[in-house]
């Protein structure tokens, strides 16, 4: 590509992040404004990301009361996303659910940019890249998957995307450093994306040149979902698997109420 088409891929990228970063925010923001934002997550985070910008535990009385852990519980003993004190300094300069929700929509519109650049990247060799990156990213900003995180207030996997988008979109590069660094990012926002980034180590096992790398973040992968989920989640005052046997009982009360509808 010459400068001047970079450049204009740039500014136009760049408009598309900025214009989803807004409408996501906005979304949010009227959501709130009309008291349609649920307690369940937006006021878990809000009073643990409160607490991180206290340089406090992040402490959230509404989870640990409903649970029945009590009301110093820390949400670190529900979720590991210790990545959510990085929204702390946030804080600093407005103290509020509103801070999240703009957090939030910023962060799911930096995965756009990774996105294009995978998408023009893996297309240009058949076709003018651009002609299949600009609908893909657009399509991308307005999919099922980002707009029903958006419509659910606040979640700690808001940092997924950005982080799945840069792992994949660097190893496309042939950033394989990067690419890693991203996917061990993945570890610090939920106990389960140890298992993505195994998924992503199975992916590598294919391919030849990069089997010992795929074969570690198979088992590294898989280890940090063990030791979060039966270690770090205990030490913090949850229980270690109780979030999967409340799933599964899920499973089960929904199979039955299947079975006697037929």
């Amino acid at each position: 590509m010459t400068r001047d088409v970079a450049g204009r891929d740039l500014a136009c990228g760049s408009v598309l992040t900025v214009a989803a970063a807004a409408l996501y925010a906005f979304y949010s923001c009227v959501t709130l404004a009309r008291f349609r934002a649920g307690a369940y997550d937006l006021v878990i985070f809000d009073q643990a990301i409160r607490s991180y910008a206290h340089l406090q535990p992040p402490v959230s009385m509404l989870k640990g009361v409903h649970n029945g852990f009590g009301p110093g519980f820390s949400v670190l003993g529900d979720h590991w996303s210790p990545a959510l004190a990085l929204l702390a300094p946030l804080y600093w300069i407005h103290d509020g659910p509103v801070t999240l929700l703009v957090a939030q929509a910023v962060l799911l519109a930096l995965s756009i940019p990774f996105v294009w650049a995978y998408a023009f990247r893996a297309s240009s060799a058949v076709t003018a890249g651009r002609r299949v990156a600009y609908p893909v990213a657009v399509a991308y900003a307005l999919s099922w998957p980002i707009t029903e995180a958006v419509a659910f207030d606040f979640h700690e996997v808001a940092f997924a995307p950005l982080l799945t988008a840069a792992m994949l979109e660097r190893y496309q590069a042939g950033r394989s450093r990067a690419a890693v660094l991203a996917g061990l990012a993945l570890l610090l926002v939920k106990e389960d994306m140890g298992l993505l980034l195994a998924g992503f180590g199975l992916y590598l096992l294919a391919r030849r040149r990069d089997r010992r790398l795929g074969a570690l973040l198979v088992v590294g992968g898989v280890a940090a979902t063990l030791v979060t989920t039966r270690l770090l989640i205990p030490h913090f005052g949850g229980r270690a698997g109780y979030r999967v046997a409340g799933r599964l009982t899920s499973v089960r009360t929904r199979a039955g109420s299947c079975r006697r509808r037929a």
